[in-house]
C-alpha cells in the first residue's frame, strides 16, 4: 500500500479471522512508512516480545476503501470498555484482593431515523444481515478535535472562571445603571453594597471554574470513545 499519508487499515488473520499477535486482531490502525510490499502500524509499539513474540504476528490486512456517512442520528450511546477484576481471600487474610483480568466487551450504539433511501441506512441494514466487522469513523467538531484532550478541563475551568467573574461584573454594572437612572437622595444601590458584590468575585470564579470542570467530566463520560 502507498500513499501520501496514512491510511485506516484493519489487521484479519486468514483462519481464524485475527492476528498472530492477540492484540492486534480487529484492530482499526493506520499505515505508516509504507513501502511495496511492507508497512508500519502508526501508533503500534510491539517492543514488547512478551506481548509480541518474534515471528508470530503473521496475519492479512484489508485497506478501508472508503466511508459512508450514517446520516438522521437521533441518538448515540456507548457501553463496555469497563476493568474486569478476580476478587479472592487468603483464610488467614481479613480482607479481599483483587486482580486485573479482561475488559468487557465495548460498543457504540446509533439511534437513526427511518428513511430506508438513506446510503447510510442501506449500509447498516448490510451489515446487520452479513455480520462482517466494519470500521467506523467518528468526527468531532472542531473544538473537540485540535484541543488534545488534558487541555479540555483546563479550558472548562478557565472558561467557567470567567463567565463565574462576569456574572458579578455585569451584577455590579446593572446596579450602577439603576442607581444613576433614579435620582433619589438615597442611592438604589450604595458603594459599599456594591463594593461587597465585587469582593464576591473571588468565590463566584472559584464556583464558574468548578462547574466547567464538572460539567467537562460529565461530557467525557457520557460520551463515546471518538478520533
Amino acid at each position: 500500500m502507498t500513499s501520501p499519508r496514512p491510511l485506516p487499515v484493519q489487521v484479519t488473520r486468514s483462519s481464524p479471522r485475527g492476528s498472530g499477535w492477540s492484540k492486534l486482531t480487529d484492530r482499526i490502525v493506520r499505515v505508516d512508512d509504507s513501502a511495496t510490499d511492507a508497512f508500519d502500524l502508526e501508533g503500534i509499539n510491539t517492543t514488547s516480545t512478551s506481548l509480541y513474540p518474534a515471528g508470530g504476528g503473521a496475519g492479512t490486512a484489508r485497506k478501508i476503501s472508503g466511508w459512508t456517512q450514517l446520516a438522521q442520528i437521533t441518538n448515540s450511546s456507548s457501553e463496555g470498555g469497563e476493568q474486569q477484576f478476580l476478587t479472592y481471600q487468603f483464610l488467614e487474610s481479613d480482607s479481599e484482593k483483587r486482580i486485573p483480568t479482561t475488559k468487557s466487551a465495548a460498543g457504540i450504539t446509533f439511534t437513526i431515523a427511518d428513511d430506508p433511501t438513506l446510503p447510510g441506512y442501506q449500509l447498516a441494514k448490510e451489515a446487520n444481515d452479513d455480520r462482517l466487522p466494519r470500521a467506523v469513523l467518528l468526527t468531532l467538531d472542531r473544538m473537540a478535535r485540535y484541543v488534545p484532550p488534558r487541555f479540555r478541563i483546563v479550558g472548562a475551568a478557565l472558561l467557567g472562571a470567567i463567565a463565574g467573574l462576569g456574572g458579578v461584573l455585569a451584577t455590579v454594572a446593572l446596579m450602577l445603571l439603576k442607581t444613576g437612572m433614579h435620582s433619589h437622595i438615597f442611592p438604589d444601590y450604595p458603594p459599599g453594597e456594591m463594593l461587597e458584590m465585587l469582593q464576591r468575585a473571588p468565590t463566584w470564579a472559584l464556583a464558574g471554574a468548578l462547574a466547567g470542570v464538572g460539567l467537562a467530566l460529565a461530557v467525557r463520560a457520557l460520551r463515546p470513545n471518538r478520533q
